[in-house]
């Protein structure tokens, strides 16, 4: 009793003296249990191990030690076995081993308060057995390694995972040994108190490194605010890197025809005004079928953006074909040719509410159908303007 007595008061003022180690030691008292395996020395003559509880207390004394004062005990006690029952004549008797063990145990962490270190421990204590045979308190030396690992490096929860070896100087009635020594598994959970005494760490943000700007399109305009990268060479640009659209028709000036076009015009792909048709000439499709050809799409991506540019206006989509083959099939084909295009441009952006397809077969033609130059023009597909 007078050595747990010793060890409770040293480890006490142990705790309560003051941190050595400078500002950067997280010095809070913590608390936490434990739980895991006692493997007891076969000398003991104990017929099986048993799982053990445990509660801890302590603190850091330096950024890497720190000491527990600890207590362990069996959740059911081991018994003899049935040589030391026979031996001892016990039958009928209480066969309990019971043993309790309070240590101060020191370990030394590796490494950076980081979240994850293994340490080595080590520790003095003493352990109290209690049988039908025998009754004493031994000292016993603690030998171990293990991990901690931190839920974050200034919080309060962490969890220690370690295998100790632990010799016990017990020398009992019943075994000719004079000393023990017993292989525990355990892990505990601790809770640290108060708030992190060190000063936080200001990291400091690393200085900004300055952009290696270019001119991909050698427009004049750098990469870093240029909004259209790709601009064709020798066109005049805006301070965006944007082709110049110098009359406000959505026709940039390098392809505007009619680079003096009123406010508000609608206009066609060349940046002329229109009275009522947009002629998407060159917009073809595959023979005897409704699939755009590669070579549609470029124009087709002018038209989108012209329409993009004029939010306002309202087109009917509209499809033609020459006079060879049966009226109800060119109707039918001039059909789904404008409700081609009217999907492309949708796929562009362009709302499809501002936009409805029409077929007209073969009742418009704009040139004769009896030449391959005629029948060529008249398979055309149109912009009508419906409303501004």
């Amino acid at each position: 009793m007078k050595t747990k007595t010793l060890l409770t008061l040293s480890a006490l003022a142990l705790l309560a003296s003051p941190v050595q180690a400078g500002e950067y030691t997280d010095g809070r008292v913590y608390a936490g249990v434990s739980g895991g395996v006692q493997f007891l020395d076969d000398d003991r003559r104990t017929n099986d191990d048993g799982i053990i509880y445990g509660l801890n207390l302590g603190r850091f004394f330096t950024d890497n030690l720190s000491f527990d004062i600890e207590m362990t005990r069996f959740l059911n006690d081991p018994q003899f076995d049935q040589s030391v029952i026979l031996e001892n004549n016990l039958r009928g008797a209480t066969t309990r081993y019971t043993t309790r063990d309070t240590s101060i145990m020191g370990r030394y962490h590796f490494g950076a308060d980081d979240g994850f270190r293994p340490f080595v421990a080590f520790g003095v204590g003493a352990t109290k057995h209690d049988n039908v045979l025998d009754r004493a308190t031994d000292l016993s030396a603690t030998i171990g390694v293990g991990f901690q690992s931190d839920w974050s490096a200034r919080g309060h929860w962490f969890a220690r995972v370690e295998a100790d070896y632990r010799y016990v100087g017990d020398d009992t009635t019943f075994s000719s040994q004079s000393s023990y020594g017993d292989v525990l598994l355990k892990a505990s959970l601790n809770y640290k108190f108060g708030a992190d005494p060190r000063p936080a760490v200001v990291v400091a943000e690393p200085a900004a490194v300055a952009a290696v700007d270019g001119d991909a399109d050698g427009d004049g305009v750098p990469d870093s605010r240029d909004r259209c990268p790709n601009t064709p060479a020798g066109v005049a640009v805006d301070q965006y890197g944007c082709s110049l659209d110098s009359d406000g028709d959505g026709v940039p000036n390098s392809r505007d025809k009619c680079p003096g076009t009123r406010a508000g015009a609608v206009v066609d792909l060349d940046g002329c005004e229109i009275e009522a048709v947009i002629d998407l000439q060159g917009v073809n499709f595959e023979f005897d079928s409704a699939k755009l050809k590669a070579s549609a799409t470029a124009k087709l991506d002018q038209a989108s953006e012209l329409l993009a540019s004029h939010g306002s206006v309202v087109v009917e989509v509209a499809g033609h074909t020459d006079s060879v083959g049966p009226d109800s099939y060119n109707q039918g084909l001039s059909e789904r040719r404008a409700n081609s295009v009217r999907d492309y441009l949708v796929s562009k952006g362009i709302s499809s509410d501002r936009m409805s397809a029409r077929g007209y077969g073969e009742s418009r033609p704009v040139a004769t159908n009896d030449t391959d130059e005629g029948r060529a023009q008249n398979r055309r597909v149109e912009l009508i303007v419906l409303d501004r």
